[in-house]
This record gives structure tokens, sequence and C-alpha cells, in this order.
């Protein structure tokens, strides 16, 4: 039945109600996510922020197309993903900017290895090509 409506391009009400599901599936494991951004390095916190809101955008078109996902690709549009991108960019440059002027300061603190830890006291930095930005 998936193949069918990829092929012929057109979506009956099983395959949108299939889909409403699995939006809305995506839409907790989003939704659960959340949390784990704390838990990698603060540099990156922007650009998964970026990600999640994006991501959250291509739902919100699908729902509005009333889950019709076969007859035209959802995409959110250019001004919407260079706006979001780019208060993310800025966001994620300050972040990195506060972080290189105190090191110790802000979420990476309460995540700082234990004394007597091989890396305690070092900071190890993500190479350039690992940045988000």
């Amino acid at each position: 039945r998936l193949e069918r409506a990829r092929a012929t391009r057109t979506t009956d009400r099983p395959i949108r109600d299939l889909i409403a599901l699995e939006t809305e599936r995506a839409r907790d494991l989003y939704r659960s996510a959340v949390a784990g951004i704390e838990l990698v390095h603060p540099s990156s916190h922007h650009c998964l922020r970026t990600a999640l809101t994006l991501y959250g955008d291509i739902l919100t078109v699908i729902e509005r197309a009333d889950y019709d996902a076969f007859s035209r690709r959802a995409s959110v549009s250019l001004r919407r993903r260079a706006r979001v991108a780019g208060a993310g960019l800025i966001r994620a440059q300050a972040a990195q900017a506060e972080f290189r002027r105190n090191p110790g300061m802000g979420p990476a603190a309460a995540r700082r290895p234990p004394a007597g830890d091989a890396h305690a006291g070092t900071t190890r930095r993500r190479p350039a090509s690992r940045r988000c930005w």
C-alpha cells in the first residue's frame, strides 16, 4: 500500500492515519530529546535546538497538508530556515565565545570530571569539522 501511494503520489485515509500516528510519535520523541540537549557539550545546544525546531516545523507542514506526504515534499520555507538557523548560529557563536572566556562556567562545569580523572582541569576542544557552525 505504501509503495502504491509513493508510486501514484496519492494518500488514502489509512495511509493518512498512519502518517498522523508517526507524526505524533516523532513529536513525542522530539519532546523527550529536549532533556538530552543539556547532556552534550554546551557549544552544541543551540545547534540541536535549531534542528528540533526545523524538524518540528516539517511535521507541522505535514499536519497542515492533512498528512498527505506523497503528493509533494513537505518542507519549511527558505525564509523560515534562514531565520531559525541564523538565530541559532548567532546564539551558538555567543555561547562558544562565552565558553572560551570562561571555560569553567555554565552547564559544562556541572559535568566536569571528578578530581583525579585523567582529563580533570583540561579543556578538550572539538575539532572545527565537528562544530555545528
